[in-house]
């Protein structure tokens, strides 16, 4: 019954369904292979910032076009902010609430969710393999760092690393899943964390 509503709202996203795994493609692209493969993902989230804590539901899914959404709601219904990233790399805010309707938080959680969505556009601006095994890429005025278990079956860790330090981690627990249990945002810069942990659909 707690989920019933945000049910509803996820069947207006083109149909909801219980989580899909997808085989990952074979690939030469160890980071391809390693980006999680879903159709549908519900976690139980919880957003700390400055003082502030908001927690509720993030689901999760990828559209018929290749586009991916996400939807950060209360168990209550009420929507907070919902996302789209699509295939060409467009960002498209479909709604949020007033309280994060101020540009340096939208695009703070546009960034965060993106790390962890990494969406097709993302994918195409790998800019190298490093020495350490991982690969990097560039976004504006950020270095992004992605580590992979050696399997290439699942991402570690990304660090966006600033023009003088470390800004934001993000974990996927555990090692070596596809699917991670649970992700962990953390921001260096200013007081900001964000947890998830997957429910069962």
């Amino acid at each position: 019954m707690r989920y019933l509503l945000f049910v509803s709202l996820a069947i207006g996203l083109e149909g909801f369904s219980p989580i899909h795994y997808v085989h990952p493609a074979l690939s030469s692209d160890c980071l391809e292979s390693s980006v999680p493969k879903f159709s549908s993902v519900l976690f139980a989230s919880s957003v700390d910032v400055v003082g502030h804590h908001i927690s509720g539901l993030l689901f999760l899914k990828v559209m018929p076009d290749s586009s991916r959404r996400a939807v950060f709601s209360n168990e209550a219904g009420i929507t907070y902010f919902d996302f789209e990233w699509k295939k060409n790399g467009e960002f498209k805010t479909y709604h949020v609430i007033k309280k994060l309707r101020k540009r340096i938080v939208l695009n703070t959680l546009r960034k965060d969710f993106e790390l962890m969505l990494v969406p097709p556009a993302l994918i195409k601006s790998i800019e190298k393999k490093g020495a350490d095994g991982g690969y990097s890429a560039v976004r504006k005025r950020e270095k992004l760092m992605f580590k992979t278990t050696a399997d290439c079956r699942s991402i570690v860790s990304v660090d966006v690393i600033g023009r003088k330090s470390k800004l934001v981690t993000v974990r996927f627990f555990p090692e070596g899943k596809n699917i991670p249990d649970s992700v962990s945002i953390v921001h260096f810069n200013f007081n900001m964390k964000i947890g998830l942990k997957r429910l069962a659909q």
